[in-house]
């Protein structure tokens, strides 16, 4: 029987658990070593989280939570200043079509015009 969360995990904890993965990598991190690594006792970290799977499923979900937060904080930001869709995706640095659109580029005045209706 899976025991389930009681308390959804902390942003601190949840940093810290990206930051394991980031150095030991995901075959590379055990239970033990990611609460020594996050400074928890193994018993704290499993009260969150069943295994080493749970753990990076909502350090994955917590991240992806990030990027939506900071995309839709840009793009307000951009619309307020009355700028277009393709100015929100170049705007924000992290958006996967910017490395492809951006690259050494810049937009012409008739792409923006087009894509202002997006």
């Amino acid at each position: 029987m899976a025991k389930t969360m009681m308390i959804k995990p902390g942003r601190d904890l949840l940093q810290r658990v990206n930051q394991a993965f980031l150095d030991y990598g995901y075959s590379g991190l055990s239970m033990v070593t990611m609460a020594k690594a996050c400074g928890f006792t193994q018993r704290a970290l499993y009260y969150y989280f069943n295994n080493k799977e749970d753990a990076f499923r909502a350090m994955i979900n917590y991240r992806n939570e990030e990027a939506i937060q900071s995309g839709l904080e840009a793009g307000k930001a951009v619309r307020a200043k009355g700028g277009s869709a393709l100015e929100i995706i170049a705007e924000d640095p992290g958006h996967p079509l910017r490395r492809h659109t951006t690259e050494g580029h810049s937009f012409a005045p008739h792409g923006r015009t087009q894509c202002r209706g997006l």
